[in-house]
């Protein structure tokens, strides 16, 4: 053996006390990494692609933009019900006896915090069907407005097929509910989808995909959290084209960093809360799985290092 080598061999050996407590620090190390993956953070947020024929829509926040209207009848709801029907080809859009029409062309729609819409797209329908609703707490209403004429709530905003193909993407940003209960008769029951979780850690800033999954036709969706903003969630709306007509349409929509979960129910059975857990994390976090096999590393080398010193130990005493 060369000089260098038996050098470094006795200074393995006169350092064989130590390695006991470098393994014992890395295992501590260890330790402390797991129990950062398990407590986790209240901090993530949730990627949403979803083909639908209807959601609901809570505005609030300012990333909601004005809606462009090339076309649109804006049905008023009248105070009480008024005689019989008028015949006509607008009953497709505005029964008579329930509701005031007006048409808008060139129309800027702006959407006020506070108010409530349910949007529904049925296969063969005239196009977008917009629904004013009611608060869901029974407070009084938010007033809206459009091209200048106050609108009530039960009021009606149809988007032709036609004109909805021209605007193509349509934003929002507030609380969203996807899809419909499949027990109504109402028919906007979300197709399919898919989702993905992102969480951001204390110690690093940018989120990362921890999780994901996909929905069934027939689920309901939304963000459930302790705090209203920890539920918003933006995105846009865009009409399906060709052979996909009769399918409603496509949401994609994305929840700022807060402490909130996914909500899914389906007919039947309890609804689902989908939050990342620890072995999500452990398993996606590339920061977290470099740190593992860094730490497998190490120790694995301070086992061969502490064998190589004890076995020349022993076969010095020979």
């Amino acid at each position: 053996m060369s000089a260098a080598g038996r050098r470094l061999i006795a200074m393995l050996v006169a350092l064989r006390p130590a390695w006991r407590y470098l393994s014992v620090a890395l295992g501590l190390l260890a330790a402390a990494i797991l129990v950062i993956v398990m407590l986790g953070n209240d901090r993530r947020s949730f990627a949403l692609q979803v083909q639908t024929h209807g959601m609901t829509i809570e505005f609030l926040g300012a990333l909601a933009r004005p809606w462009p209207l090339d076309e649109a009848i804006l049905c008023l709801r009248r105070p009480r019900q008024s005689g019989a029907a008028e015949p006509g080809s607008d009953q497709a859009f505005c029964d008579s006896r329930l509701y005031d029409e007006k048409r808008l062309t060139s129309a800027i729609v702006e959407w006020p915090d506070g108010v409530a819409i349910g949007i529904t797209h049925l296969a063969g329908g005239p196009g977008m069907e917009i629904d004013i609703l009611p608060r869901v707490d029974g407070g009084e209403a938010t007033r809206l407005r459009i091209e200048g004429v106050e609108v009530p709530v039960h009021s009606r905003l149809v988007i032709p097929a036609d004109s909805w193909d021209v605007i193509g993407e349509i934003p929002f940003s507030g609380l969203i509910t996807l899809g419909g209960a499949v027990e109504s008769s109402v028919g906007d029951h979300l197709i399919a989808g898919r989702f993905e979780a992102r969480e951001a850690p204390a110690f690093r800033r940018s989120p990362v995909a921890v999780t994901e999954g996909t929905f069934f036709t027939g689920d309901v969706v939304r963000l459930s959290g302790p705090g209203r903003l920890d539920r918003v969630t933006t995105g846009f709306m865009t009409p399906t084209h060709g052979d996909e007509k009769g399918n409603g349409f496509e949401v994609i929509a994305y929840s700022g960093l807060g402490d909130s979960a996914l909500e899914i129910a389906r007919p039947g059975v309890a609804p689902s809360i989908i939050r990342p857990s620890w072995s999500d994390r452990a398993l996606h976090d590339p920061v977290v799985l470099g740190a593992t096999a860094l730490l497998a590393f190490l120790l694995a080398s301070v086992e061969v290092f502490r064998g190589i010193a004890g076995l020349w130990h022993w076969c010095r005493r020979l």
